[in-house]
């Protein structure tokens, strides 16, 4: 029914994505053995999630406030469920064969906290929300919970990134011909 109706939007979305990238035009057989570990990792992972209903696929949300009269976000959550007796989950799905989150780290978790966060101002002000990134090929999923705590350390990540660039201070993402201090180990306001 439902589950089944789901994980043929995600087959035909991954397929969409693979014939834009055609990653391995020169080896067909690797391509559809990827795939089918991937829809097949989709399956499994899927019947791990507790039962609920869905919310919103691929819904735009638009501009939130994330630091009062200094940032807001918006962005496409890739499916947002209702679980029974948890509340809301925000789900992203990750492709790729390396787990690049860890569980309940707001830093690694941030796009899809983001998305909570924004989740919670308008659509669901009183409910539980909470995360989870699904990796089919390694078949595991990364939850975060999402709470005040979880928002305040958002919002000063972002509140202290502003400063750094608006002062200069602590900023050190201006090396433009290499773009070496870039990266969030060398500067990490550049995280945020």
């Amino acid at each position: 029914g439902m589950k089944q109706r789901k994980m043929n939007e995600i087959a035909d979305e991954v397929l969409r994505e693979w014939q834009i990238r055609k990653p391995h035009l020169a080896n067909e057989d690797r391509t559809v053995r990827e795939l089918n570990a991937i829809m097949n990792g989709f399956l499994a992972l899927w019947e791990s999630i507790p039962a609920g209903t869905v919310e919103m696929t691929e819904t735009k949300i638009e501009d939130r406030p994330i630091v009062d009269n200094k940032l807001q976000c918006h962005g496409i959550p890739d499916l947002v469920m209702k679980l029974d007796g948890r509340g809301i989950a925000v789900l992203d799905y990750k492709t790729g064969k390396n787990v690049k989150h860890v569980e309940n780290d707001v830093v690694s978790c941030a796009q899809t906290l983001l998305y909570c966060m924004m989740l919670s101002q308008k659509e669901y002000p009183d409910q539980a929300l909470s995360t989870t990134y699904l990796y089919p090929l390694p078949q595991e999923g990364i939850s975060c919970n999402y709470n005040d705590n979880v928002k305040a350390v958002i919002q000063q990540r972002f509140t202290d990134a502003i400063k750094a660039m608006e002062t200069g201070d602590g900023w050190l993402a201006t090396d433009g011909k290499s773009g070496a201090l870039a990266s969030p180990d060398k500067n990490p306001a550049c995280a945020w």
